[in-house]
């Protein structure tokens, strides 16, 4: 099932981003998102792309630290808001929405499949190039990201399909193996 672009209660999406922890989803919805309207503001689909990157984020653990989190996610704003205008264009036509692939590299460098420099989260500019090859690189499917985030709000308001996402529904200690998360699902 195709995700539909529309703005969602910003309580909702507190309840189905599960990495991210109160204080971290207060910060950046209200200092940066500037959704300052509490729980029941409609949350549109750019700012939702930017809380459910900064979930995924989250779920990386220490691999970012805070700052270097939101630097990210306020830094490719305007590129979220461009992309968030295609996808949404694309679903209001029932299509497919077009492909926006994210990568993080070393904790340092991030770059996107639409960008020309990569971005220095420590030096927090635009590099033409990295100073030298990178060895870890951890890639977030942005499209991908949105449809889970789709099916999860689904399935909180009673459209679900069954659990096929495995952080669904879980604290984040369960989710991340912590105290009282029983077996993992199998991949």
């Amino acid at each position: 099932m195709m995700p539909t672009a529309s703005a969602v209660r910003l309580g909702l999406l507190r309840r189905v981003l599960v990495h991210l922890d109160d204080r971290s989803f207060n910060n950046l919805a209200r200092a940066h998102l500037k959704l300052t309207q509490g729980d029941g503001q409609l949350v549109p689909i750019v700012a939702q792309l930017q809380l459910a990157l900064a979930d995924w984020i989250a779920h990386l653990g220490k691999y970012l630290n805070e700052q270097q989190m939101v630097t990210l996610v306020m830094h490719y704003g305007p590129r979220i808001q461009a992309y968030g205008s295609r996808a949404a264009h694309a679903l209001g036509l029932g299509q497919e929405p077009p492909g926006l692939m994210l990568t993080i590299s070393d904790g340092r460098w991030v770059h996107t499949n639409h960008c020309l420099a990569w971005f220095d989260l420590e030096a927090e500019r635009d590099v033409p190039e990295l100073p030298a090859p990178c060895v870890t690189h951890i890639l977030c499917d942005v499209a991908a990201l949105y449809q889970r985030l789709c099916d999860r709000l689904d399935r909180v308001q009673g459209g679900g399909r069954g659990n096929s996402d495995p952080g669904f529904g879980r604290s984040v200690e369960q989710t991340r193996g912590g105290p009282g998360a029983g077996p993992r699902p199998v991949a």
